[in-house]
């Protein structure tokens, strides 16, 4: 879920539990339904904003870590991403869940996604040597 301000700065998380880092507000479908209810449900349950206005801006198929258990496509998530407006400001934050939250530049952005990339790039060559 990404939520911009006026400046087009998106709203982030810094995450309390694994997998720690920044990112936008996230969650699994669960119970939630669909991906749009459950990213509605997602932003007011970490942050305390409701959703007024989204509208999905793709998604897909990774293969990326999860503590639960796989499904019949291996471990993953399929990913669907939203923008969003909301009708309040940061309401209570769920704090086993977030640590912080505030609007990030884009260059900040695309800096954490370097740092991210360049992680893992450094995670694979270890786990070859």
């Amino acid at each position: 879920m990404s939520r911009c301000d006026n400046r087009q700065r998106p709203l982030m998380v810094e995450r309390a539990k694994a997998p720690y880092g920044i990112a936008p507000v996230s969650g699994h479908i669960d119970d939630h339904g669909s991906p749009e209810e459950a990213a509605r449900a997602e932003v007011l349950e970490e942050v305390g904003m409701i959703v007024t206005q989204i509208r999905s801006h793709g998604g897909g198929w990774r293969d990326n870590a999860c503590s639960r258990e796989s499904g019949p496509r291996g471990v993953g998530h399929h990913w669907s991403i939203f923008f969003a407006q909301v009708a309040n400001s940061v309401g209570t934050l769920e704090l086993d869940e977030i640590v912080s939250i505030r609007w990030y530049e884009p260059d900040e952005v695309q800096r954490l996604a370097r740092r991210t990339a360049d992680s893992i790039a450094l995670s694979l060559v270890e786990a070859s040597s």
